[in-house]
């Protein structure tokens, strides 16, 4: 499998793994509201996760042995 994440706006970041799936689960629903809070802090993850619990209830989790890192950020060109 390959998961790759990316910054679609300057300075221009992207992380890329490949590896074998060791598994699919359900998403955790309390695991994913602490990512939403994390992230977007207390009032603004309450109210994504809220609106989207629906929606993540359908997820699953996949987890991945990565065997192959590929990363790039275009700051690193732009800095002195």
């Amino acid at each position: 499998m390959t998961f790759t994440v990316q910054q679609e706006e300057m300075p221009y970041k992207y992380v890329t793994i490949e590896g074998p799936v060791l598994g699919y689960e359900p998403v955790d629903l309390q695991e994913y509201r602490s990512w939403s809070i994390r992230y977007l802090g207390p009032e603004a993850g309450e109210r994504f996760f809220t609106s989207a619990e629906g929606y993540i209830r359908s997820m699953q989790t996949v987890r991945v042995r990565p065997e192959r890192w590929l990363t790039y950020d275009w700051g690193k060109e732009f800095t002195g």
